[in-house]
């Protein structure tokens, strides 16, 4: 199916580095961004919130944004199993307090954020930086939080790339699914029975197709509701079960379940343009072109958000 010349936008470019983003003046909730006060130090030397660089379905919010060579991380973890999840999703609460430059802290697999010695695990990120001297001045400010050199890729990274077996390599290549927004996630056999259904009518434009599923998803019954900061991790082979539509997730019971791929941070970046707070998400990929959803950052979703639909050729 041709997505090309469906949904045309305009966005403006994405900055070179972090604008200084707001201190927050009270607690806010896991995985809300500051929004007020004044400036963290040190953080005009801040890379955007993302895998820029690494994430080669990102290159045109990240057409101006160097790749990181340093991270400033809170936490590590080398387990892949719902307690190593639930400690991921304590450091998040934690960071989200610190003040950090918005988009931060998030959650990432070295798989994804590869560490420059090969180590594997997951991380909480509290910064990303292309100079180490940026990093320690950073960390100055950060208690506990420690400096990883990145490796140096070239067009983006890709863990099972030349890889001999390739479904043997995504089945034990994992993912930080870290929820952007508190949001409902519906059981597999719902979500499965709920697409049939859409598949069955008339084909329309993407963004009005967007829009239908939506509607759908409101009239379906959730497992749960999953709040904003709670981390999930999954393999790769399970993390695409349903393309981009809905991502692998677990309720706070420990439940799986999934959700909006858009309620969570995948292969996202959080960019500031003239004060103006985006997230831009890979939503979809055909012909190996993306579509890029480019919205608010926040808890909701609103009529701000935009699709940029990538040319799919055949």
């Amino acid at each position: 199916m041709r997505w090309s010349a469906l949904v045309s936008c305009l966005v403006l470019a994405a900055c070179a580095t972090q604008q200084p983003p707001a201190v927050r003046s009270s607690k806010p909730a896991s995985g809300e961004a500051a929004t007020d006060a004044s400036p963290a130090p040190g953080a005009a030397t801040v890379l955007p919130a993302g895998l820029c660089g690494f994430a080669a379905y990102l290159s045109q919010p990240c057409e101006n944004i160097p790749p990181a060579r340093f991270a400033l991380v809170l936490h590590e973890g080398q387990g892949v199993d719902e307690q190593a999840a639930a400690a991921l999703t304590r450091s998040v609460a934690e960071g989200s307090t610190l003040g950090l430059p918005v988009g931060y802290p998030f959650v990432v697999s070295y798989d994804d954020l590869p560490r420059a010695d090969g180590r594997r695990g997951l991380a909480v990120v509290a910064g990303l930086f292309t100079e180490r001297s940026h990093a320690e001045a950073f960390a100055a400010r950060v208690v506990g939080a420690s400096i990883v050199e990145l490796a140096t890729v070239d067009g983006g990274h890709s863990p099972c790339a030349g890889s001999e077996d390739y479904s043997k390599c995504e089945a034990s290549t994992y993912t930080a699914v870290q929820m952007q927004r508190r949001a409902p996630a519906y059981a597999k056999a719902d979500l499965e029975a709920l697409e049939q259904r859409l598949n069955d009518l008339p084909w329309v434009p993407l963004g009005q197709a967007f829009e239908r599923r939506r509607k759908a998803l409101e009239q379906l019954t959730p497992v749960c509701i999953i709040e904003a900061g709670a981390v999930s991790i999954t393999d790769q082979d399970n993390l695409y079960g349903f393309s981009r539509t809905y991502a692998p997730a677990r309720c706070a019971e420990g439940e799986a379940a999934w959700v909006t791929w858009n309620a969570t941070r995948l292969e996202s970046v959080v960019t500031t343009t003239n004060g103006r707070v985006q997230t831009h998400q890979v939503v979809l990929v055909e012909c190996d072109s993306p579509t890029l959803e480019v919205r608010p950052l926040g808890d909701a979703l609103d009529s701000s958000r935009i699709l940029l639909a990538g040319s799919c050729g055949g």
